[in-house]
């Protein structure tokens, strides 16, 4: 199945839709799956009221079907989806059964919805090509319904919105606000003192503090030979 978020004749909703705020930012995938899930639910019922009421992507009327169509939609067997309307919307001469209407799709992902129209068998293809043909124009004639009108949309984000903070409220705050940046705690530990070096006593080599010999007062003999003092004596 190719992916519905790459259909030429499909459309996305996304970030035009999305929460604010660090509730947002920091939340789980499986909480941002549930909100597109939400928006999908709301944006899928808000593109099938336009389409019923005969609107296009903007939210204006499509233009009408021609005279020649609705004499053609008087023919029992105008539409495989069932007995037409002549006074139905255009692309959508059986109402709610209309493949326009019908085969609507749409697929949550981690950051938006994609829709799409699903394949049709009587015409072996996705019903969204033949959508895109009237997007192009069609006997000169354009009808683009490939997408949610700038009101719907609005629409749904508020209703979305509403959802969301709805579900924030039933999550205890503790746990849906997210603890400040771990800070480590400075830790004063006591300043090493500097080792004293060794020095020389007329008793001896020796030093001072933990770990040096202690301090031998025993006198060293000193014996000069040719005027040059030796420490420990003639022998």
């Amino acid at each position: 199945m190719v992916d519905p978020r790459a259909d030429p004749n499909g459309y996305f909703l996304g970030r035009e839709l999305a929460p604010t705020g660090f509730e947002w930012e920091f939340s789980p995938p499986s909480l941002r799956l549930r909100y597109w899930k939400q928006v999908g639910e709301l944006a899928a019922k808000a593109k099938d009221a336009e389409l019923a009421a005969g609107l296009d992507r903007q939210g204006r009327p499509l233009i009408p079907i021609a005279q020649s169509t609705r004499v053609r939609r008087l023919d029992p067997n105008y539409s495989p989806m069932g007995i037409a309307d002549p006074d139905a919307p255009p692309l959508t001469p059986v109402y709610d059964a209309s493949r326009t209407r019908s085969l609507l799709r749409w697929k949550a992902y981690q950051d938006g919805v994609a829709f799409h129209w699903a394949y049709d068998g009587h015409t072996g293809d996705s019903w969204g090509v033949i959508l895109g043909y009237h997007r192009q124009g069609v006997h000169g004639r354009v009808r683009d319904v490939i997408g949610l009108s700038p009101n719907a949309i609005r629409r749904v984000k508020r209703q979305a919105l509403a959802w969301w903070e709805a579900t924030l409220a039933k999550i205890p705050a503790k746990v849906r606000k997210p603890e400040p940046a771990y800070a480590p705690k400075y830790e004063r530990k006591p300043a090493k003192k500097a080792p004293i070096a060794p020095y020389v006593t007329e008793w001896g080599v020796s030093g001072i503090g933990p770990g040096h010999t202690p301090i031998d007062f025993t006198p060293i003999a000193i014996t000069t030979i040719a005027g040059v003092g030796v420490k420990g004596g003639g022998r």
